[in-house]
This record gives structure tokens, C-alpha cells and sequence, in this order.
């Protein structure tokens, strides 16, 4: 395990424990939480840092945009908001 200090997340960034509502193409919306690897669940809305898909958006603020190919051609997804459990 690695220790992460919640309360030094930027808060209005996708860091690790953040809760994020995506948008994306066509009106597809999405929540997940980034989480620990030994927290994530296959396919649901726990996703681990580590994941392409949640290294992707790290970083990000609401409003702004990124691209994920998943195989099927590139998907944009807007960051529609960002939250974190109170410390």
C-alpha cells in the first residue's frame, strides 16, 4: 500500500480518490471513483489509479476534454465534475 494524504489532494484536479461524472460522445455518461488497486472492481465504477483509462485523467479539471480509443475509435470525454469524500 501506498499512504496518500487526502487533505494535500488538489481538489478541483482527477487525483487519486476522486469521485468523477464524465460526459461523453453522444450524451453517454459516466461515474466512477479512482481507488486502490485492491479496491477496484472488473467493469464497475471502482477504477485503480493505475488503469490507462484513470491515468488519462489525472490531472484534469471540470470542464476540460481528453480522447480514449478503447478499439472502437476515439471517444471524447468531458470532466462534468469532480469530488472527494470529506476528510
Amino acid at each position: 500500500a501506498i499512504p496518500v494524504d487526502m487533505a494535500a489532494q488538489p481538489k478541483d484536479q482527477i487525483r487519486f480518490g476522486a469521485s468523477v461524472h464524465l460526459r461523453g460522445d453522444g450524451g453517454i455518461e459516466k461515474s466512477l471513483r479512482v481507488v486502490g488497486e485492491d479496491e477496484a472492481e472488473a467493469g464497475g465504477e471502482l477504477l485503480p489509479w493505475a488503469a490507462p483509462f484513470a491515468q488519462a485523467m489525472f490531472g484534469l479539471k471540470a470542464g476540460e476534454s481528453f480522447d480514449w480509443d478503447a478499439g472502437a475509435g476515439a471517444e471524447r470525454w468531458t470532466v462534468a465534475a469532480i469530488e472527494y469524500a470529506p476528510a
